[in-house]
């Protein structure tokens, strides 16, 4: 089978991230930080909802704040644990290819 090369696509470097497919602790905490803003963000907003005044930006920026800080945490101790664990990547072999 010929395989044809679009002029648009490139050929990305392997890294080891890619190889090993599994994100490193850097990434597992970013990934974490992004999923407790928005958990944090929610829970800031419901929470300003109930607050007189003016100062529902704060409580707003400031569950944002600590939602990241958290996720960040709970991204990195599961990532930790999984490597603890033994945890080896998934085995991208074993998925169904068309033939």
């Amino acid at each position: 089978m010929l395989s044809i090369h679009h002029p648009r696509q490139t050929i990305l470097p392997r890294t080891g991230e890619s190889d090993a497919r599994r994100p490193t602790t850097i990434r597992a905490a970013l990934i974490g930080a992004g999923l407790g803003s928005w958990l944090g963000i929610l829970t800031g907003v419901v929470l300003a909802l109930s607050v007189a005044g003016h100062v529902w930006p704060a409580v707003s920026s400031g569950g944002l704040l600590i939602g990241a800080f958290v996720g960040a945490l709970v991204g990195c101790v599961t990532h930790w644990a999984a490597d603890r664990r033994g945890a080896e990547p998934r085995e991208r072999s074993s998925c169904w290819r068309a033939p």
